[in-house]
This record gives C-alpha cells, structure tokens and sequence, in this order.
C-alpha cells in the first residue's frame, strides 16, 4: 500500500506545481516542492525493500544491485525525456522565429535574452518557459498518477512480506567431495591406543 502512495503523493504535487505561479507565489512552489520530495522519500524505500524481499535472501545483493542498476537507468531516460518536453513545449508557445531563444530560456541563459534589451521579449521568454514548465507537470503527474494506479492494483503487501513460507531459506546440502579433493581438510586420524 506505502509502495502506491509514494507517486500518488508526487502526482498531487506535480498538479500543485502545474498551478502555482513561481514568481507571486514562492511559498506555494516551496510547499508543491516539499510535497513532491514526502512523494519520492516514501517511494524510494519501500521500492529497495520490495526488490530484495521478493527473493531467497542468498540472491538479495544481486536484485539490489539489478534494482539500482534499473532505478540510475530510468533516471537517466527519464532527465532526458522531461528535457526534451521541455523545450519543445516552450518553443511551441514562443512564435518560430524565437527557436535559439528557447534554447537560451531552457538552459538558463536569460541573460542573452535580456541582452536584446526589449522589455516585451523577455517577457515572453518567461511565458513561454512556465509553458513549458506547466506541460512538463502535467505530463509527469499523469505518469505517477498510472505508476500510483498500476502498484495499488498489481502489488499486494503480502508479495513483499519476508517472513512468508514461499521465501524462507533452507539450508543448502554439503557439498559432496571425496576425503582428499581440493578445498577440504582431511579427516583427522584415527585415535591410537594405549
């Protein structure tokens, strides 16, 4: 249930942020910001222990490792898709003879737009990027919004559950090898007499 409530939480907070204007309001953005980190924290979590919980424990370093492995690559496609969306929402609201300012408002060059010296352009280079931004969150709440949906419906608690009889460790047989193979001690001699 935790598991489902982490993207929930982000997706509120993602449509927070799709309406909060970050210049009049700041404490808005910061409480949108706050909510959305409370998302992640309780995400993050809960996702390592249910990575290793759903396998014997002599395997948990190995779906650890599978697990962030997975979690860095999504990370990375995911950085570069928003980028993406980004610009390419904010040159849709900017007209098309503005593309190279686009570029410079979403790489955080605005000073190369202040350089033009018009007072209305950055104005809508501003615009433009809160279009940008706002399309960003929505697009992002509605994919935790699904992740959300997707866990609630298809993770149950008792899948995560260690202590469940399916994942509980037996002991593995001793290898069998001869008294003198490799890697073995020799059995200690007889006892003599007297």
């Amino acid at each position: 249930m935790l598991l489902a409530v982490g993207p929930a939480v982000l997706a509120v907070a993602l449509s927070l942020m799709t309406f909060t204007d970050p210049v009049s309001s700041r404490t808005g953005l910061y409480a949108a910001l706050l909510l959305a980190g409370v998302g992640i924290g309780l995400a993050f979590g809960v996702m390592d222990n249910a990575a290793v919980s759903v396998v014997p424990a002599e395997r948990s370093g190995m779906a650890s490792d599978m697990f962030n492995t997975l979690r860095v690559a999504g990370e990375t496609i995911g950085v570069a898709c928003v980028g993406g969306l980004l610009l390419t929402s904010t040159r849709q609201q900017l007209s098309a003879d503005d593309g190279a300012m686009a570029d410079d408002v979403v790489q955080g060059r605005l000073d190369s737009v202040r350089a033009s010296g018009e007072e209305e352009l950055v104005d809508r280079a501003v615009q433009g990027l809160q279009h940008g931004w706002s399309v960003v969150y929505v697009v992002l709440a509605c994919v935790a919004l699904a992740g959300a949906i997707a866990v609630f419906t298809m993770v149950r608690d008792r899948d995560l559950d260690r202590s469940s009889a399916a994942h509980e460790v037996c002991p593995l047989p001793a290898p069998r090898t001869s008294p003198g193979s490799p890697g073995r001690m020799p059995p200690p001699p007889p006892p003599r007499g007297p």
